[in-house]
């Protein structure tokens, strides 16, 4: 019987929906497939999504971003919370592989957590990214400027710290066997090796009249969906 540790971020919901396609496919193409899932994700987001058998191993994965709705981003919190994470790195990337180890998978899967990566080299399991962005690359824009008529000096210690905190995280990602990157994603240069994939959805089937009751729409009513 197969086994993946799958590690996903709890930042949203959307590395958790990338993920499950993925498995549920690998299902068809394993049998046996079990999947242990390494995240804060509530379980129930998993029920009747998972094909395969799955169980929920609760660990915080990584940071992503602080915010306040799904637009504003809290730069000062983010970086708070980063430096918080990486503190007593080496025994938290110990600890993460200690109990790699103690399930003995046959591969690990990250969207996209570099502690998950590093502890995967270190615990000696083949270790695969997935995802269309890497945290040091969402971070990168946030790095501390000088701004005229301020202290540049203390700008400059803060902005070396932020680099340090992506140096770790892209000194992280760099233990990675390989990142699968679907259509569309970034470049994403801390992974030594990559490959690009297409994109990842797991269709869903039309049910029209269950869809309006759903959102109260009358018969005659269009409906129009808006993302972005």
């Amino acid at each position: 019987m197969a086994l993946i540790w799958c590690s996903i971020s709890s930042h949203g919901y959307g590395h958790a929906a990338q993920v499950v396609p993925v498995l549920n496919q690998l299902t068809r193409l394993v049998p046996g497939l079990t999947a242990i899932l390494r995240t804060m994700v509530p379980s129930e987001f998993f029920t009747g999504r998972l094909d395969c058998p799955w169980e929920i191993s609760q660990a915080k994965q990584d940071i992503g971003c602080i915010q306040h709705g799904p637009l504003t981003i809290d730069v000062e919190a983010t970086w708070a919370e980063h430096f918080r994470f990486h503190e007593d790195w080496e025994k938290k990337v110990q600890l993460e592989a200690q109990a790699i180890r103690s399930r003995t998978p046959d591969l690990l899967l990250s969207d996209i957590s570099y502690l998950a990566i590093e502890a995967g080299r270190l615990a000696q399991v083949p270790t695969v990214g997935l995802c269309n962005l890497s945290w040091d690359l969402v971070l990168s824009p946030y790095l501390a400027l000088d701004q005229p008529g301020h202290r540049n000096d203390q700008r400059a210690t803060q902005r070396a710290t932020q680099m340090e905190a992506l140096s770790l995280i892209r000194r992280a990602y760099g233990n990675a066997d390989l990142v699968l990157r679907p259509t569309p994603s970034l470049a994403m240069n801390a992974f030594p090796k990559t490959a690009e994939i297409g994109p990842i959805a797991q269709p869903g089937a039309a049910d029209r009249p269950g869809l309006r009751k759903a959102i109260g729409a009358a018969a005659d009513e269009r409906i129009v969906l808006v993302g972005f």
